[in-house]
């Protein structure tokens, strides 16, 4: 019960804490909502800036991508040998040995002008027949593997209509992925093929820190190229841009560990702060009690006893402010006068109930005699 009635909303003990809280748990908040504020801004603007970039750099894929599909269109437009190459190949084969070897030449010249491909392929599915060029660089092994991955990707899509070929896709082969765009034209198909890991050449160039990551990625989000694999999505801030050409996406990864490098002594800070304001509270009550409620304790206890009657209580002298030292004295002269004054009008009671008692025997005695 001394207990609750200390705690009570009437105490000093309880306002003194009250008080102390409502200063200190605002401030925790405070720092604690400005810590992470801080945070969120920096992993805004780091994302905006990243955001930028890879805008950039897709644009920049994407119109070099738009070049080669414009020339794929053209082709499919204007060259006669594909008509040939759609007929089978027994009709006329002088006519369609003529149309290939026309079509290998075309495509041998034409790859040095759009140096970000690695083939361009024409395929008769009608003939089930391949025409890519061989760049210099690639081994005999190396252009079978390739062809026998067209022409399997171009059977898996053989009975696709024309509109499912309108933008760029991912093929995986062999667990390398490559972007592929495809025109058709009748049973023909003409395309362009490149490397995924060739398209972010460019982008290694670009400071995106060592720890940071640059990846493209499928409409799935599964990577198909870049650095190491991502061990761990949290660990990053992600910024991706969608290709308007591809069914594809640039995705960058910067560790978070990276972004707020430069926060760590203000965190620091903070934290410092906020522990310095959780061990401040119990040293503030401690030295709250030993100065002010300590000494009020005392006085009130004597008052208590005071109250039921005790006049020999007394405020004991312990080393206090000189408020509490005058607020003792004071209350401890007030009891001794209280006591002295106390014991007057006893005795002044006293001295009257004698007289009375002494004036009534004389009144009494008249009627003896």
């Amino acid at each position: 019960m001394k207990f609750i009635h200390r705690l009570s909303s009437k105490s000093i003990r309880f306002k003194l804490i009250a008080g102390f809280l409502l200063f200190v748990i605002p401030l925790q908040l405070l720092l604690i909502f400005d810590n992470y504020y801080a945070m969120k801004v920096v992993r805004e603007q780091v994302a905006n800036s990243n955001r930028h970039l890879a805008t950039l750099y897709m644009d920049q894929i994407d119109r070099n991508l738009e070049e080669i599909d414009k020339y794929l269109r053209t082709m499919v437009a204007f060259e006669n040998d594909l008509i040939v190459l759609d007929r089978p190949a027994d009709m006329n084969m002088d006519e369609y040995f003529l149309a290939k070897i026309n079509l290998f030449n075309k495509l041998e010249r034409d790859i040095h002008t759009y140096k970000e491909m690695d083939y361009l392929f024409v395929y008769s599915s009608v003939n089930e027949e391949l025409i890519t060029n061989q760049p210099p660089e690639a081994t005999m092994a190396e252009l079978k593997m390739i062809r026998q991955g067209m022409i399997q990707m171009l059977q898996e899509r053989k009975g696709l209509q024309k509109q499912a070929f309108e933008k760029w896709f991912p093929y995986n082969m062999n667990e390398e992925y490559y972007i592929v765009k495809i025109q058709k034209i009748g049973n023909v198909y003409v395309g362009g093929w490149v490397k995924a890991s060739k398209l972010m050449i460019p982008l290694s160039l670009l400071d995106v820190r060592p720890e940071g990551k640059s990846v493209l990625v499928t409409e799935t989000f599964k990577p198909m190229s870049g650095n190491a694999p991502i061990d761990n999505d949290n660990d990053y801030l992600q910024v991706s841009t969608h290709s308007k050409q591809g069914k594809f996406s640039l995705l960058f990864l910067i560790p978070y560990s990276v972004i707020l490098e430069r926060l760590p002594l203000l965190q620091r800070l903070w934290y410092l702060l906020i522990l310095g304001a959780l061990i401040i509270l119990p040293i503030f009550y401690i030295f709250l009690r030993h100065i002010i409620l300590l000494p009020i304790n005392r006085i009130v206890k004597v008052m208590r006893r005071v109250r039921d009657g005790n006049l020999e209580q007394r405020v004991e002298p312990y080393p206090v402010s000189y408020e509490f030292e005058l607020m003792n004295d004071v209350f401890n002269s007030m009891v001794s006068e209280i006591k002295a004054l106390k014991i007057t009008v006893y005795e002044e009671q006293l001295l009257i109930q004698k007289a009375e008692l002494k004036h009534l025997q004389l009144q009494i005695n008249p009627h003896f005699f």
